[in-house]
């Protein structure tokens, strides 16, 4: 719904170089689009098929989960954590009890912040492979989306092996992680990575130099090389923002885990 407020923003009428009149229009973008999924909206000015300006409406993702924490234990608030983010449970709770650690002053054990480091890189992983895949889709490629959901079960399986769950694992806990690797898993997350490789190394050569994505995406954004630090943008490391010409690692500003 576009709202009153929006409608001022509406332009008088514009009269083109031949006489015909125009006028910018406001369409709503989200939040129950596809492509927002439920979380965003988008009040779009379009001018014909040009979108001239986008003003981003946040705030539907909320589920009150800092409300929900005020009345939970500490070791209560963790599997909320696999709510916040469904792309990267893991790292929502390794970012948790990091921070409860902190407020404690308590080290995990050595053991324990190796596995967190490899739990949150296949996080990671995962959650790329959704971004990659989706983004092809939204293209008009349909084969990312295959390969990429496909190695994600992969990792979704062996999260599944270590915490009981697939996707809210809860898995780690202030002070350590749940438990150990079960007998087995370490090996088969060796197998896993392995064929990953290859598999990411076939998606790079379906991807790269791939028209699809050479074109449509260019001119879709202007940047400064300072923004992406200003605006949260580097949030792993190393993750260069190319087109900016900035690489900057975080793990040193912002240590986690066993990164150093």
């Amino acid at each position: 719904m576009v709202t009153n407020q929006d409608r001022e923003a509406i332009p008088e009428d514009i009269e083109g170089s031949e006489g015909f009149k125009t006028q910018e229009m406001l369409l709503n973008m989200g939040p129950q689009h596809p492509s927002t999924h439920g979380v965003l909206r988008l009040v779009l000015t379009l001018e014909g098929e040009t979108v001239v300006d986008c003003t981003p409406v946040i705030g539907y993702l909320h589920r009150g989960i800092e409300k929900i924490l005020e009345n939970r234990p500490v070791m209560g608030g963790i599997r909320y954590m696999d709510n916040a983010d469904y792309l990267s449970p893991m790292l929502n709770e390794i970012a948790y009890v990091g921070a409860v650690e902190q407020l404690m002053c308590l080290e995990s054990p050595r053991r324990a912040q190796y596995i967190r480091l490899l739990v949150g890189e296949m996080q990671r992983i995962a959650s790329h492979l959704v971004a990659i895949g989706t983004y092809g889709l939204d293209l008009g490629a349909f084969t990312p989306v295959l390969w990429c959901f496909r190695d994600r079960e992969g990792i979704l399986s062996l999260f599944e092996a270590l915490g009981g769950s697939r996707f809210n694992v809860n898995y780690l806990r202030v002070g350590g992680v749940l438990h150990d690797f079960p007998k087995g898993w370490l090996k088969e997350c060796e197998a896993f990575l392995d064929q990953e490789e290859k598999n990411m190394a076939e998606l790079e050569t379906l991807l790269t130099g791939n028209e699809i994505f050479d074109h449509e995406p260019r001119v879709s954004a202007i940047s400064t090389r300072n923004k992406p630090l200003h605006t949260g943008l580097l949030v792993r490391w190393p993750v260069p923002v190319v087109s900016t010409g900035t690489c900057v690692p975080i793990a040193p500003i912002w240590p986690t885990a066993k990164y150093l």
